[in-house]
């Protein structure tokens, strides 16, 4: 979902999103919204879930569920992990962060064994959005802002009303699939942000910040010995 920014993200992952989800002005913020409820902090997100499924729902950072010693109770069936280290890192050090892709997956690798072991039969990996990477910027390589009355998110996406130029498109924003208080989008025509030198991005509306890719695992019961 647009914009490509975590808290959108992460909520668009969400039961009824793709009909519920939509975007609220408030303070001059964005917060995203399901059914009218505000989704704008992790607790909020696992309560929505927890409201619809009961003592059936479970969810952890999947680092800790990778150490925990206690079993899961017998009732769980839905256990959600969570893991944000990747997007951490890049957003801080975006020079040394590639290396953590490899440790994640590890933890990854070890929490469907995991699962395996639990009795657990699918196992649905998914990203919250996806990001672009251009160490190749110079310092200066940014895009300005187009005329109009604009929200900034994440530095790669307005949300407002104003005026195309020659670096910006603009567009109604139910054509991008945006619900709520904002009648019209707009981003860089470039692979560039608001701000300078940003070479890790996201939240708009490339390619490869909107395709995200999503593996369904079928775990097969554990042979008995």
């Amino acid at each position: 979902s647009l914009p490509t920014s975590t808290p959108v993200g992460m909520a668009s992952l969400l039961p009824d999103a793709g009909r519920d989800l939509a975007l609220a002005r408030q303070n001059d913020k964005v917060v995203p919204t399901l059914a009218g409820q505000p989704l704008t902090t992790v607790n909020q997100r696992m309560d929505t879930l927890r409201a619809r499924y009961g003592q059936r729902f479970a969810e952890m950072e999947l680092k800790a569920f990778a150490r925990a010693k206690k079993e899961l109770p017998e009732a769980v069936e839905l256990l959600v992990l969570r893991s944000y280290e990747m997007d951490r890192a890049f957003e801080s050090n975006p020079d040394t962060a590639p290396k953590l892709i490899s440790d994640t997956l590890k933890q990854l690798r070890a929490a469907v064994a995991k699962l395996r072991a639990a009795g657990f039969q699918d196992v649905i990996v998914a990203t919250d959005h996806g990001f672009y990477l251009n160490p190749l910027l110079q310092p200066g390589d940014t895009c300005a802002k187009p005329p109009g009355n604009w929200v900034p998110i994440h530095d790669r996406l307005l949300l407002g009303d104003g005026t195309a130029d020659a670096a910006n498109f603009v567009l109604p924003a139910e054509r991008l699939g945006i619900r709520g208080d904002f009648s019209q989008a707009a981003g860089p025509r470039s692979m560039n942000a608001y701000r300078a030198e940003q070479t890790y991005f996201h939240g708009g509306a490339s390619l490869q910040e909107l395709v995200v890719p999503v593996i369904a695992i079928r775990l097969r019961p554990q042979a008995e010995e």
